[in-house]
Parts: structure tokens; C-alpha cells; sequence
């Protein structure tokens, strides 16, 4: 939308020409003066007005001040298992034992860190679809808040009773330890991480919202300002003078800036 408004203005600026100069030219050429002292057309007001309303909101809106969320929170978790295998009503019992460190690797400090993680069976499946949470070494509960890099260890126990074989735990047999790490998409053997929870405050970056909608905003507020000063004080003489010597100026574009360029015929 806002690039339809930049064309649009500068349309206007480019009909004010025509129509108020039908044979104006930035070519050089002989030049009478008497081409100069015709009633100017009372719509280069109305350009100048619209072009000025336009440049300003762009120059407004292209370098204000805008906050985006740079927010990244983030952990990462290694961990081990070992499983035993013992005696409780009902069936085949398995118990596994977990413990690892878990890291805030975000840019932001996590509150209120909860973890649930269950074991996979033969199948490769997750035992239960809401696990146990882990324990934090430091507190001895559930949750704990995480600076920037800081590293914590926790452990976890886990007994079951399955009456089928299929829901006895991964890989079938042996005790670990198994190792496992989080986020991967491999290497989660024994048990698996089914959730992680936490509050964080969102860390902002203040910066301009768009560079080139705001020198766009004032080359238009330029060319509205020079349209109502032209027709009140007769800025055109200064074009007279210049055609009269073979002289020009232009704004040339070069990377990363804008030259304002003055030529003569020689």
C-alpha cells in the first residue's frame, strides 16, 4: 500500500510539470525568457499540498521508531538412563531412572521451568501421553528459573507394571546406561521429553521502521514544498538563468546515497 502511495504522489508531481509546462525539458536547448511569464497554474497548489501531506506521512512512518521482538527462549538437555526389572503386583515391573542437565542456550531468562518425560517401549512409543516431571537437584521440585547459560541438574524415577511385552521398555533388554539428548531428532532412546513449560519477559529492539519509505516521504515533501514556493515567488526565473547558461541540475543515485549534481554545457 505504501509503495502504490509513493507512485501516485509522484505521479502528481510529474502532471504538475506537464501541465503547468507542456514543453518543459531537463534537455538543454535555447530558452526565451517569455516562455517563463505565463500564469502559473493554480493546481501546482494543490500538488504541492498533497505532496507535502503524503512526504510527511511517509517520513513519519519510514523513520520512526518501531519495537520488534528479538525473543528467543530456548533449552537444551542431555541426559542417561539405566532401568531395572523387579517385582510388583499385576505383572513384569520396570523402573528407570533418569538424570541429566538441562541449559537455558535462549537470550532471555526462563521462569517456572517444567519438564515432562516418560519412557518409549519395544515399539518406540511413548508409554504415557502425560509422563512425570523432573526433579531439580537445587530445590528438590518440579520447577526452577533459569538464567541466561545457566545449567542445572535434575534427575527422574519412574516405575511401571506392564502385563504385555510390548509395553516393556525400550530397546528389550540390558540396563544402559542410554544416553539421549533435547532438541534432537535422534539419540532419545530410553526415555523421551514430552513437554517443557516456562514464562519469560520478551526482550525488545528499538530500530527504524524502514529507511527508503522515509527518504522516499522527503523527496515528495521536496517536491511539494518546491511546487507552492515556485508559485508564490517565481522560482522559475532561477530555471531561466540556468537553461540562459547551458547549466543543470540532478539528483544522481549512487550505492547507498543520493548525489545532488550540477552540469554545464561547455
Amino acid at each position: 500500500m505504501k509503495k502504490i502511495i509513493c507512485l501516485l504522489l509522484c505521479s502528481c508531481l510529474l502532471f504538475s510539470y506537464s501541465a503547468a509546462v507542456p514543453n518543459y525539458s531537463y534537455a538543454y536547448g535555447s530558452v526565451s525568457y517569455e516562455d517563463y511569464s505565463e500564469p502559473k497554474s493554480k493546481y501546482r497548489i494543490l500538488y504541492g499540498i498533497l505532496l507535502i501531506l503524503g512526504g510527511g506521512f511517509l517520513t513519519y512512518d519510514g523513520f520512526r521508531t518501531v519495537k520488534t521482538d528479538i525473543s528467543n527462549p530456548n533449552v537444551t538437555m542431555e541426559f542417561a538412563s539405566t532401568r531395572s526389572q523387579g517385582a510388583f503386583g499385576g505383572g513384569p515391573a520396570y523402573i528407570v531412572n533418569s538424570t541429566g542437565t538441562i541449559v537455558n542456550t535462549g537470550n532471555v531468562a526462563l521462569n517456572n521451568v517444567r519438564v515432562q518425560i516418560t519412557y518409549n517401549n519395544t515399539q518406540g512409543n511413548a508409554v504415557s501421553s502425560l509422563g512425570t516431571p523432573i526433579v531439580y537437584n537445587s530445590n528438590g521440585g518440579y520447577s526452577i528459573n533459569l538464567d541466561m547459560n545457566q545449567a542445572e541438574v535434575w534427575t527422574n524415577r519412574q516405575g511401571y507394571t506392564s502385563t504385555e511385552a510390548s509395553n516393556n521398555p525400550w530397546p528389550g533388554s540390558g540396563f544402559g546406561p542410554f544416553y539421549g539428548t533435547y532438541p534432537s531428532a535422534s539419540g532419545e532412546t530410553l526415555i523421551r521429553v514430552l513437554d517443557i513449560t516456562y514464562d519469560y519477559s520478551k526482550k525488545y529492539k528499538e530500530e527504524m521502521n524502514s529507511v527508503y519509505e522515509g527518504i522516499a516521504g522527503v523527496l515528495l515533501l521536496g517536491g511539494g514544498i518546491y511546487l507552492i514556493v515556485d508559485y508564490i515567488i517565481s522560482l522559475r526565473r532561477f530555471d531561466y538563468y540556468m537553461k540562459k547558461n547551458s547549466m543543470n541540475m540532478y539528483v544522481e543515485h549512487a550505492p547507498d546515497e543520493f548525489k545532488l549534481m550540477l552540469s554545464k554545457k561547455l
